[in-house]
C-alpha cells in the first residue's frame, strides 16, 4: 500500500447511526484511483454504543483505516487533537461524525490541494435538518464571487480583504467539516492544547498558522451537508443552555484571536470588529425567537455578556430594531 495523500479525520462520541451514514458517504466516493490516496482516521471518545464494531466493519472498504478509542471521554478538543495526531497523510480533512459528504467532494478536495502549496483550505457547506430530509440549502461563509486566496507569508492584505468579506463564524473555522490543512504546519504549532476546553482548540492552531505566514484558500464549493439541530455543545433548547453555548463563541474567539495574532495587532482589531458584527446578529434573533416560544424575558446575563465583551454597538442596534418591530404590531 502506498502513502495516502489525504486523511479524513473523524472525531466521534456516541454517534453510531450518524457515523454509519458519514462513512457510507465516504465509501461510495472511493473509486479505484482514490482508495490508495485516502486514509480514514476515527478517534472515539469512549463511546458507549457500537462505534468500534461499526468502524471495524469498514476495513474491507478502506485500505488505510486507523481506529483509536480513548479509555474515557477526554472532551471534544482533545479528541480533535488526537485524530489529527494519528493521521499520516500530507493533508488532513477534519470531519464531523454526523455530517455527510457531498457528491464528488473527495475528488474536489484532492484536486484543490493539488501541488501541496496551500497550507489551509476552507470550503462551504450545505445545511439540512437532523434526518436529513429537507432539501439542503447553501451557506456561504464569505460574501464573494468565486474563491479567495490570501498569502500571509508576504503580507496580510489578502487576509484583511477576506475578513472584510466574511459573514459567518464558519469563515473563522468554527465548523470542522469544512477544514483541510497541511499536517506538518499543524504539527509545528507547539502549544496546540492551549485552548482545550473552549471547543475551539483547532481554531487557535489554524489562526496561529496564518499568523506565522501561510497560503490560505477559501473555496465556495460545498463539500458536506451539515445537520442543523445537532450541536454537540448545546445540551438542551433552554435559554440557559443557549447562553452557555454563546459564551463558548464569545469567550473563545476573543481570547483566541488576541493570542494568535497579538492583542495589539491590526489583524486582531479587524477580526474582532468583524466578529462583533457576526455573533450578536444571529445570537439575538435566536434569543428573541426562543423568548417568544418560552414566554420568558431576555436574560439579563445575556445582555451583560454581550455588553461586557465589546458587542455594545451591534447589540443596541439589533435590540432597537426588534423593539420597533414589536411595537409596529401593536
Amino acid at each position: 500500500m502506498g502513502q495516502a495523500k489525504l486523511s479524513i479525520c473523524i472525531p466521534t462520541f456516541n454517534r453510531e447511526p450518524f457515523l454509519r451514514i458519514t462513512l457510507d458517504s465516504i465509501a461510495c466516493q472511493l473509486t479505484d484511483d482514490l482508495k490508495e490516496a485516502i486514509q480514514i482516521v476515527v478517534s472515539d471518545n469512549a463511546s458507549q454504543d457500537n462505534t468500534e464494531v461499526l468502524v471495524e466493519s469498514y476495513r474491507g472498504l478502506f485500505p488505510h483505516l486507523v481506529y483509536y478509542r480513548w479509555p474515557e471521554n477526554m472532551g471534544a478538543d482533545r479528541n480533535y487533537l488526537k485524530v489529527v495526531e494519528l493521521a499520516s497523510s500530507d493533508y488532513c480533512w477534519l470531519m464531523g461524525s454526523d455530517d455527510i459528504l457531498s457528491d464528488g467532494s473527495i475528488r474536489k478536495v484532492m484536486e484543490t490541494i493539488g501541488d501541496g502549496t496551500t497550507d489551509i483550505l476552507l470550503f462551504d457547506r450545505l445545511l439540512s435538518d437532523m434526518k436529513p430530509s429537507s432539501i439542503p440549502r447553501r451557506e456561504f461563509f464569505v460574501a464573494t464571487e468565486g474563491d479567495l486566496l490570501a498569502d500571509s507569508r508576504k503580507d496580510f492584505e489578502g487576509y484583511l480583504h477576506y475578513i472584510r468579506k466574511s459573514q459567518s463564524l464558519g469563515a473563522y473555522f468554527s465548523f470542522i467539516s469544512s477544514l483541510v490543512f497541511r499536517k506538518n504546519r499543524w504539527d509545528d504549532i507547539p502549544d496546540k492544547d492551549r485552548f482545550v476546553g473552549t471547543a475551539y482548540a483547532h481554531v487557535y492552531i489554524l489562526m496561529k498558522i496564518i499568523a506565522q505566514g501561510a497560503l490560505f484558500r477559501y473555496c465556495q464549493t460545498p463539500v458536506v451537508t451539515a445537520r442543523l439541530g445537532n450541536d454537540g455543545f448545546l445540551k438542551s433548547d433552554s435559554l440557559d443552555d443557549f447562553y452557555q453555548r454563546v459564551r463558548l463563541d464569545i469567550d473563545g474567539y476573543c481570547q483566541i484571536v488576541n493570542k494568535a495574532f497579538g492583542s495589539d495587532s491590526y489583524v486582531s482589531y479587524k477580526l474582532l470588529n468583524k466578529i462583533e458584527d457576526i455573533i450578536p446578529k444571529g445570537t439575538l434573533y435566536t434569543i428573541y425567537a426562543r423568548q417568544r416560544r418560552a414566554k420568558q424575558d431576555l436574560p439579563t446575563k445575556m445582555e451583560l455578556l454581550l455588553l461586557n465583551n465589546g458587542f455594545y454597538r451591534k447589540y443596541i442596534s439589533i435590540k432597537i430594531k426588534a423593539l420597533v418591530k414589536k411595537l409596529s404590531f401593536r
